[in-house]
């Protein structure tokens, strides 16, 4: 119905303007429209707060399993667009699309990098380790390349 459309449109817009992120992003995931929970998390001045917000209201209330994926997606997405992305959270959302070959690449990439990207790394092992199903761990550590060995002396 095009006036309920216009009802939940303007909603959106008062949510907008009152810079009310939260309320928008619980109505926008009842609605499904992603579009817009992605625009409240950018519009935010809280991204970091907005960004743990609809994870947790992701995970705990969203029954719909491919919509909760495509959510996850969306908040990868912006994590990893960030100038400072939260590699942990990247991680969480990662485990729970079942995505090994993603938390895989993120922790080679982290291993690579400078001597803090690479103690990170280990910290999401770690929670890794501490969260997640034994196979998905085999999975990812299936798909980390193998250690350079030393050269003999």
């Amino acid at each position: 119905d095009p006036r309920l459309e216009d009802v939940v449109n303007r909603m959106f817009e008062r949510c907008f303007r009152d810079s009310e992120y939260k309320q928008a992003i619980g109505m926008a995931v009842e609605a499904r429209r992603l579009d817009v929970v992605e625009q409240a998390i950018c519009t935010s001045t809280d991204r970091a707060g907005l960004l743990s917000y609809c994870f947790d209201l992701c995970i705990n209330q969203v029954t719909s399993r491919d919509f909760r994926h495509k959510v996850l997606r969306i908040l990868v997405k912006i994590h990893r667009s960030s100038p400072t992305p939260d590699f942990v959270a990247i991680c969480q959302c990662l485990m729970f699309l079942d995505d090994a070959a993603a938390v895989a690449e993120v922790l080679d990439q982290l291993i690579q990098a400078d001597e803090n990207s690479a103690l990170l790394a280990y910290q999401v092992a770690f929670d890794l380790c501490d969260n997640e199903l034994q196979q998905f761990l085999i999975n990812v550590r299936a798909l980390l390349p193998s250690p350079a060995l030393p050269a003999p002396a």
